[in-house]
């Protein structure tokens, strides 16, 4: 009998083994795919076939880049190959935002500690205010594009400033992260107090007038994600669903007044989501084991209780973040060049890559390269003018910012 506990028990040690190896090889020694050269669309990833058929997720058809033509100069628009990038700041730009004329932007100016409203056109900048604002930590504008912002500080102090009536508002110090509301009337932020019994998503003023408690936190402040829906009537999304098989997460969107909405379930970890202006649709990224745990983008419907439906596979690999809206069913996202396996547990390991940007049509799925910008760089924020003649996106390193034409 003590033979054959011995034969198992080696078996079991072998199988185990083979397993441990198997998983070191994949995760740290398999080949990575070759970087794209530049010009060159990456390829779509595909959905490898499973046991049970999955509606609406196949594989996005790609549009050809424009031929790269040897010595020839850089297009003054964008048209699928080397685009010059005309800069409009050199650098300690942060916390670009659209003004309400849809051209103009606000910026803040590391260097000065002061806000400054650019005009493209002319590259001319003017002060917002005499106030300076040292060391900046973060900085949260009204969607609306008017100029007020919530900004943040290093020793953890809030304020709302009003650029118009050059007015200031303390904010409570224990409120974390904050989120506007597409009028610009209201936020959403985290209540962190001490204790996980006094952890709240408030809704509020943006100058802290008539806060009002919507959901209890508790340890699960890191797992929600502060996100206003064009339409007002949901403030977050929230990866505390139920439990799924490996690789999926479930999604609860969180109602403004308490309300149910539909959860939906995602392919892959790393959530990360854009609202369409009109609400009709989410664009998001997961990473999962069909990318190669690279995030990749995808869409679903975002209305009432259709919302999770019509589930569209895009496959652009990179983050919803780099994205920016030019309107219902259009965005532009930088790609970056090439992404290691298990790129889409840290955007820290694509800091140094350079970005491309895409033209991605969100009904069809459908995306192609636009632009290879004439100084490559990774890109952290893409913003498209009103009329969409433009896009004006800051560099995530430099800080720079930069305007390439789309027409």
């Amino acid at each position: 009998m003590s033979r054959w506990r011995r034969i198992i028990g080696i078996t079991l040690f072998l199988i185990i083994a083979a397993v441990i190896g198997f998983i070191i090889y994949y995760f740290f020694f398999r080949p990575i795919i070759a970087p794209r050269p530049p010009g060159v669309a990456p390829p779509t990833v595909g959905l490898p076939p499973s046991g049970v058929a999955v509606p609406g997720l196949p594989p996005a058809a790609v549009a050809p880049p424009a031929p790269a033509v040897p010595g020839a100069p850089p297009s003054p628009v964008a048209a699928g190959g080397l685009t010059l990038a005309k800069t409009l700041l050199p650098s300690v730009s942060r916390y670009v935002q659209l003004a309400r004329d849809g051209q103009s932007m606000y910026y803040y100016d590391q260097a000065t500690g002061q806000y400054f409203k650019i005009d493209p056109t002319t590259g001319g900048s003017v002060p917002l205010s005499d106030k300076t604002f040292p060391e900046v930590q973060n900085t949260s504008w009204s969607p609306a594009g008017e100029a007020k912002a919530i900004i943040e500080f290093p020793d953890n102090r809030k304020i709302f400033f009003d650029f118009n009536k050059q007015e200031q508002v303390t904010l409570p110090s224990h409120w974390q992260e904050f989120n506007w509301s597409p009028k610009g009337n209201e936020v959403v932020t985290k209540s962190i107090g001490v204790s996980e019994t006094n952890r709240f998503l408030v809704v509020t003023n943006p100058d802290g007038s008539n806060a009002r408690a919507v959901e209890s936190l508790g340890r699960n402040a890191d797992k929600v994600d502060l996100s206003y829906s064009p339409n007002g009537d949901m403030i977050a999304f929230s990866r505390t669903g139920e439990a799924q098989e490996f690789g999926k997460q479930e999604i609860i969107p969180v109602g403004k007044n308490r309300e149910n909405f539909r959860s939906f379930v995602v392919e892959g970890f790393g959530f990360e989501s854009q609202w369409t202006p009109d609400g009709s649709k989410i664009l998001y990224s997961v990473a999962g084991e069909r990318t190669d745990w690279k995030p990749a983008l995808w869409t679903i419907a975002g209305r009432g209780d259709g919302i999770g439906g019509e589930r569209k596979f895009i496959g652009l690999q990179t983050w919803a973040g780099k994205c920016g809206m030019a309107g219902p069913t259009v965005a532009y996202c930088a790609a970056p060049r090439e992404l290691q396996t298990g790129a889409g547990f840290s955007r820290a390991v694509a800091n140094e890559t350079p970005d491309d940007i895409y033209r991605v049509e969100l009904d069809t799925g459908k995306y192609r390269l636009v632009a290879a910008p004439t100084e490559a760089a990774a890109i952290s924020k893409i913003i498209v003018s009103a009329d969409g003649s433009a896009l004006y996106y800051t560099e995530l390193l430099s800080g720079a910012l930069k305007q390439i034409k789309l027409r």
